[in-house]
């Protein structure tokens, strides 16, 4: 939990697997931990529903986002599957289409926001999933100038015997 205590300045955990590994449920594990055991403010932000968004309308989202966190800090934000919206370009043609753009400037946004974070010395911490580190725009796990994310882990998905073990849990639980 010290990510959390220590919030953004010691950067934020990137969590990373492909489809069904596992990576949203325990990002949201984390973030329910948090929240139960150090009463922190939790906001999910869910990015798949953010594509086809205009820059503007999302800006404005994670400024309501990241304005509620430090109000009610200690806080974490999730971005959850945030390589759909700040993704790397496939190919280089795909560098200057319409999409690449807005993932520069949705990148460039966030980065804003994090860095006026950590200006005022709030308690926010940020965890963001994604299948890759590389399916994640270039300047956001760049291994040059500003980190963001500072911890990286990479979830396997679950073999057929923990499959079934947790799926029995959760059906035990709910």
């Amino acid at each position: 939990m010290s990510p959390v205590v220590l919030g953004l300045r010691n950067g934020a955990l990137l969590l990373t697997g492909i489809k069904g590994s596992g990576k949203s449920t325990l990002a949201k594990t984390i973030c329910r931990d948090a929240a139960d055991k150090l009463e922190a403010y939790v906001e999910i932000i869910d990015c798949k529903t953010l594509r086809g968004k205009r820059a503007e309308n999302i800006r404005k989202k994670w400024e309501e986002a990241f304005a509620e966190a430090m109000w009610r800090q200690p806080s974490i934000l999730l971005f959850d599957d945030l390589d759909d919206i700040a993704c790397a370009a496939s190919t280089p043609e795909h560098e200057h289409s319409p999409e690449a753009i807005l993932s520069k400037q949705l990148v460039q946004i966030l980065k804003d926001l994090i860095a006026e974070a950590i200006s005022q010395g709030s308690l926010i911490a940020l965890i963001a999933t994604s299948i890759s580190e590389y399916t994640l725009h270039p300047s956001l796990v760049s291994a040059q100038g500003s980190h963001i994310f500072q911890r990286f882990q990479e979830i396997s998905p679950p073999d057929q015997v923990n499959l079934t073990h947790f799926l029995n849990l959760r059906i035990l639980f709910k």
